[in-house]
């Protein structure tokens, strides 16, 4: 029997196979062809290329994995190493015996948090969702005094809230298609600004905005600050708006977009969609006075914007 423990180049996997074997020896570019029987210990950074290292891995009947705490050639929370090792583990998984247990185990304790909707269904009944960033979310008001929450009292109309502080287009838009919705629903959309995105670092969701570099300005060094502003960040918006109209339609659910931080580029795309509101967009400088009053925290719209909000896409909806 062949043995493979396999990990990173660090003593971590050596010290693992020793333990149950202490003659294994570590197998390189230079002596993997034609191993004999019995337990070694192996890492893609001590191969030349790829092809060799998956040669190798071929030639045993059980494979180990032995992964670090973090990877030796990490750099922007990506390891070259371990993405290509578990690929091929999971690849020989089928083939052979192999042993996965700690495999992504980072990503296994997190993925739920990845997937986690803000909001589920409240009824079975025709209900409204409310979805949107920090506006929306009612950052600076009471939940009572939100627009969303004003629409649903008055419609009489259960509503969940998909909404984050910071969050992008693409988060949103991803949050609707995964949520329950169903044929009657109405989906109420406060649409952001474009020049966002939604990044996974260190395992959290962090929703990137200018403001995320003013706090963080270490942030550059892992995401350039020119991701912001580049063409990419608007076929993103648009094509995550597009999904969502195909779904709302596919599903009979009625669909309305209210301009809530909208960028002045975005705004002549955004108004050739249907059922589309331009409230206040946000445009370059202080937007307050784009506000009818300022909300408790003294940043966001307050009551009386909420109500105008309210009063703006309810008069869309019911004059439809």
């Amino acid at each position: 029997m062949i043995v493979y423990f396999v990990g990173d180049t660090t003593n971590d996997v050596r010290l693992a196979a020793q333990a149950q074997d202490s003659t294994a020896t570590l197998l390189t570019q230079q002596n993997y062809n034609n191993v004999l029987p019995g337990t070694y210990y192996i890492s893609l950074g001590d191969f030349d290329n790829l092809q060799s290292f998956v040669d190798a891995l071929n030639q045993a009947s059980t494979l180990i994995y032995v992964p670090p705490q973090k990877w030796s050639d990490t750099k922007k929370d990506f390891s070259y190493m371990q993405h290509w090792t578990e690929f091929y583990l999971g690849f020989f998984k089928d083939k052979k015996s192999v042993q996965m247990h700690n495999i992504n185990k980072s990503i296994t304790t997190v993925v739920g948090n990845w997937l986690a909707l803000a909001d589920t269904r409240q009824s079975q009944s025709p209900q409204l969702w409310i979805v949107g960033c920090s506006t929306t979310h009612g950052d600076g008001v009471t939940q009572e005094q939100r627009y969303g929450q004003l629409i649903a009292d008055q419609l009489a109309m259960p509503a969940s809230f998909l909404t984050q502080p910071g969050s992008s287009i693409s988060w949103a838009a991803d949050q609707i298609i995964r949520s329950d919705l169903r044929a009657g629903d109405t989906v109420i959309w406060g649409i952001t600004q474009v020049c966002r995105f939604t990044y996974c670092h260190n395992d959290a969701i962090k929703h990137v905005t200018y403001q995320a570099y003013q706090k963080d300005p270490g942030f550059d060094k892992i995401v350039a600050l020119d991701q912001l502003s580049n063409k990419n960040v608007y076929y993103q918006g648009v094509t995550a708006i597009h999904r969502v109209v195909n779904f709302c339609k596919k599903l009979n659910v009625k669909l309305y977009l209210g301009g809530i931080l909208v960028d002045p580029p975005f705004l002549p795309y955004l108004d050739g969609l249907p059922n589309y509101t331009q409230l206040f967009g946000h445009v370059a400088g202080d937007h307050h006075h784009e506000f009818f009053d300022i909300g408790s925290d003294g940043e966001h719209p307050g009551p009386l914007t909420h109500r105008y909000y309210a009063k703006t896409l309810l008069d869309k909806i019911t004059h439809e």
